[in-house]
Protein backbone atom coordinates (compact mmCIF):
# COMPACT_ATOMS: atom_id res chain seq x y z
CA UNK A 1 0.00 0.00 0.00
CA UNK A 2 1.31 3.56 -0.89
CA UNK A 3 2.19 5.99 1.87
CA UNK A 4 -0.91 8.37 1.33
CA UNK A 5 -3.11 5.32 1.04
CA UNK A 6 -1.88 4.27 4.59
CA UNK A 7 -1.91 7.53 6.02
CA UNK A 8 -5.32 8.15 5.02
CA UNK A 9 -6.60 4.86 6.91
CA UNK A 10 -4.91 6.23 10.13
CA UNK A 11 -6.94 9.26 9.82
CA UNK A 12 -9.84 7.84 8.59
CA UNK A 13 -9.63 5.61 11.78
CA UNK A 14 -8.91 8.33 14.16
CA UNK A 15 -11.76 9.79 12.69
CA UNK A 16 -13.99 6.76 13.42
CA UNK A 17 -12.74 6.39 16.78
CA UNK A 18 -12.97 10.43 17.86
CA UNK A 19 -16.54 9.83 16.72
CA UNK A 20 -17.17 6.82 18.73
CA UNK A 21 -15.51 6.92 22.18
CA UNK A 22 -14.18 10.64 21.79
CA UNK A 23 -10.67 12.43 21.66
CA UNK A 24 -9.70 11.92 25.19
CA UNK A 25 -10.07 8.22 24.96
CA UNK A 26 -8.91 7.00 22.15
CA UNK A 27 -5.25 5.51 22.10
CA UNK A 28 -2.84 5.11 19.35
CA UNK A 29 -3.37 1.39 20.24
CA UNK A 30 -7.00 2.06 19.37
CA UNK A 31 -6.03 4.03 15.67
CA UNK A 32 -3.35 1.17 14.90
CA UNK A 33 -5.99 -1.75 15.75
CA UNK A 34 -8.70 -0.34 13.72
CA UNK A 35 -6.31 0.15 11.11
CA UNK A 36 -5.61 -3.68 11.52
CA UNK A 37 -1.70 -2.78 11.53
CA UNK A 38 1.03 -2.96 14.49
CA UNK A 39 1.46 -0.22 16.71
CA UNK A 40 4.49 0.75 16.13
CA UNK A 41 3.72 1.52 12.03
CA UNK A 42 1.58 4.31 13.56
CA UNK A 43 4.52 6.14 14.02
CA UNK A 44 6.30 5.66 11.06
CA UNK A 45 3.41 7.94 9.48
CA UNK A 46 2.91 10.10 13.09
CA UNK A 47 4.66 11.13 15.78
CA UNK A 48 1.83 11.08 18.54
CA UNK A 49 -1.71 11.49 18.40
CA UNK A 50 -1.36 15.27 18.71
CA UNK A 51 -0.34 15.30 15.11
CA UNK A 52 -2.87 12.71 13.67
CA UNK A 53 -5.37 15.10 15.60
CA UNK A 54 -3.98 17.66 13.48
CA UNK A 55 -4.37 15.86 10.39
CA UNK A 56 -7.70 14.60 11.05
CA UNK A 57 -8.91 18.58 11.61
CA UNK A 58 -6.43 19.48 8.24
CA UNK A 59 -8.27 17.03 5.89
CA UNK A 60 -11.44 19.00 7.24
CA UNK A 61 -10.32 22.02 6.76
CA UNK A 62 -9.17 21.78 3.21
CA UNK A 63 -12.80 20.92 2.53
CA UNK A 64 -14.60 23.65 4.04
CA UNK A 65 -11.90 26.30 2.17
CA UNK A 66 -12.36 24.53 -0.94
CA UNK A 67 -16.06 25.52 -0.59
CA UNK A 68 -15.41 28.96 0.33
CA UNK A 69 -13.43 29.64 -2.91
CA UNK A 70 -15.06 28.47 -4.71
CA UNK A 71 -18.38 30.29 -3.71
CA UNK A 72 -16.31 33.52 -2.81
CA UNK A 73 -14.93 33.25 -6.89
CA UNK A 74 -18.90 33.18 -7.75
CA UNK A 75 -20.35 35.41 -5.20
CA UNK A 76 -22.62 38.17 -6.99
CA UNK A 77 -23.08 41.11 -5.46
CA UNK A 78 -26.35 42.16 -7.32
CA UNK A 79 -27.88 39.19 -5.54
CA UNK A 80 -26.03 39.50 -2.67
CA UNK A 81 -28.87 37.69 -0.24
CA UNK A 82 -29.24 34.60 -2.56
CA UNK A 83 -25.20 34.25 -2.85
CA UNK A 84 -25.09 34.39 1.24
CA UNK A 85 -27.69 32.27 1.63
CA UNK A 86 -25.67 29.87 -0.78
CA UNK A 87 -22.86 29.67 1.90
CA UNK A 88 -24.55 29.77 5.03
CA UNK A 89 -26.33 26.62 3.53
CA UNK A 90 -23.10 24.97 2.16
CA UNK A 91 -21.58 25.34 5.68
CA UNK A 92 -24.67 23.98 7.39
CA UNK A 93 -24.76 20.76 5.80
CA UNK A 94 -20.67 20.70 6.13
CA UNK A 95 -20.95 21.48 10.06
CA UNK A 96 -24.50 20.17 11.22
CA UNK A 97 -24.95 17.14 8.73
CA UNK A 98 -25.90 14.70 11.65
CA UNK A 99 -22.33 12.20 10.30
CA UNK A 100 -20.48 15.59 9.49
CA UNK A 101 -17.80 16.34 11.60
CA UNK A 102 -19.13 19.09 13.09
CA UNK A 103 -21.28 16.34 14.89
CA UNK A 104 -18.47 14.44 15.70
CA UNK A 105 -16.69 17.54 17.28
CA UNK A 106 -19.74 18.16 19.79
CA UNK A 107 -20.20 14.36 20.26
CA UNK A 108 -18.30 12.91 23.08
CA UNK A 109 -16.38 15.28 24.79
CA UNK A 110 -14.26 16.07 21.71
CA UNK A 111 -13.91 20.10 22.96
CA UNK A 112 -10.17 19.97 21.92
CA UNK A 113 -10.86 18.75 18.18
CA UNK A 114 -13.63 21.46 18.21
CA UNK A 115 -11.28 24.28 18.93
CA UNK A 116 -8.40 22.96 16.61
CA UNK A 117 -10.74 23.09 13.91
CA UNK A 118 -12.70 26.13 15.20
CA UNK A 119 -9.44 28.12 15.22
CA UNK A 120 -7.36 26.19 11.83
CA UNK A 121 -10.44 26.90 9.37
CA UNK A 122 -11.04 30.19 10.61
CA UNK A 123 -7.36 31.33 10.21
CA UNK A 124 -7.03 29.64 6.97
CA UNK A 125 -10.80 31.48 5.50
CA UNK A 126 -9.31 34.82 6.79
CA UNK A 127 -6.23 34.69 5.26
CA UNK A 128 -7.60 33.65 2.18
CA UNK A 129 -10.25 35.82 1.89
CA UNK A 130 -7.78 38.85 2.58
CA UNK A 131 -5.59 37.79 -0.15
CA UNK A 132 -8.93 37.13 -2.36
CA UNK A 133 -10.05 40.81 -1.46
CA UNK A 134 -6.53 42.14 -2.15
CA UNK A 135 -6.28 40.04 -5.59
CA UNK A 136 -9.51 41.48 -6.70
CA UNK A 137 -10.78 37.79 -7.13
CA UNK A 138 -13.93 38.40 -5.13
CA UNK A 139 -15.66 41.07 -5.28
CA UNK A 140 -17.47 40.43 -1.45
CA UNK A 141 -18.04 43.54 0.59
CA UNK A 142 -16.39 46.12 -1.35
CA UNK A 143 -16.53 48.36 1.88
CA UNK A 144 -13.12 49.26 2.69
CA UNK A 145 -11.61 47.73 5.79
CA UNK A 146 -8.48 48.05 7.83
CA UNK A 147 -8.44 44.90 8.90
CA UNK A 148 -9.86 42.10 6.79
CA UNK A 149 -8.12 39.14 7.75
CA UNK A 150 -8.49 39.41 11.31
CA UNK A 151 -11.97 40.80 10.79
CA UNK A 152 -12.32 37.65 9.04
CA UNK A 153 -11.47 35.78 11.36
CA UNK A 154 -12.97 37.14 13.81
CA UNK A 155 -16.92 36.18 11.71
CA UNK A 156 -15.52 33.10 10.62
CA UNK A 157 -14.94 32.02 14.26
CA UNK A 158 -18.41 33.15 15.69
CA UNK A 159 -20.31 31.91 12.50
CA UNK A 160 -18.61 28.03 13.22
CA UNK A 161 -19.27 28.36 16.26
CA UNK A 162 -22.84 29.12 16.59
CA UNK A 163 -23.56 27.16 13.74
CA UNK A 164 -22.01 24.03 15.35
CA UNK A 165 -23.16 24.77 18.58
CA UNK A 166 -26.54 26.18 17.48
CA UNK A 167 -27.93 24.47 14.60
CA UNK A 168 -31.28 25.98 15.16
CA UNK A 169 -30.39 29.47 14.59
CA UNK A 170 -31.90 30.55 10.97
CA UNK A 171 -30.20 30.79 7.75
CA UNK A 172 -31.60 34.48 7.31
CA UNK A 173 -30.29 35.32 10.78
CA UNK A 174 -26.68 33.98 9.66
CA UNK A 175 -26.83 35.67 6.53
CA UNK A 176 -28.07 39.17 8.25
CA UNK A 177 -24.75 38.67 10.49
CA UNK A 178 -22.33 37.82 7.62
CA UNK A 179 -23.91 40.91 5.81
CA UNK A 180 -23.70 43.24 8.60
CA UNK A 181 -20.31 42.48 9.42
CA UNK A 182 -18.85 42.91 5.60
CA UNK A 183 -21.28 46.15 5.17
CA UNK A 184 -22.58 44.10 2.41
CA UNK A 185 -25.88 45.70 0.95
CA UNK A 186 -28.70 42.94 0.64
CA UNK A 187 -30.66 42.55 -2.67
Amino acid sequence: MDTDARRNQFVAAALELYAEKGIAQTTIGDISNRVGVARSLFYHYFPGKTAITQAVVDDRVADLLMQFESWAISYDKYSSRASLATIVSSVREYLCNPESFSSIMVRNNNDTLRHLFTVKSAMQLAQRYAHMKASGLTNLSEFPMRHPQESFYVLAVGLISIMSRYPEVPDEALVDIIADALHVDLC
